[in-house]
């Protein structure tokens, strides 16, 4: 066979593993339950976003309910 076939056929098997391992960290990533934060990566699942979501906003009704508990005393009717 000729070099330069070779050459060719070389490159484009290593473009092609190149691919396939981009899709395949790609695809791990998607699927992940983790969240990653650094200095050039912000990265979090969706399942991750929504725990968050959801903890939020238990907090804010429990701080919603302590207000409303505290202007119940203070106002007497």
């Amino acid at each position: 066979m000729e070099p330069e076939f070779l050459l060719n056929c070389g490159g484009n098997l290593v473009s092609l593993g190149f691919a396939l391992g981009i899709y395949v960290l790609y695809k791990r990533c998607v699927h992940s339950k983790c969240a990653i934060h650094s200095s050039w990566l912000d990265c979090e699942s969706s399942e991750i976003k929504e725990i968050r979501f959801q903890k939020r906003k238990t907090e804010l009704k429990k701080a919603l309910e302590e207000i409303n508990v505290e202007t119940q005393h203070s106002n007497p009717i």
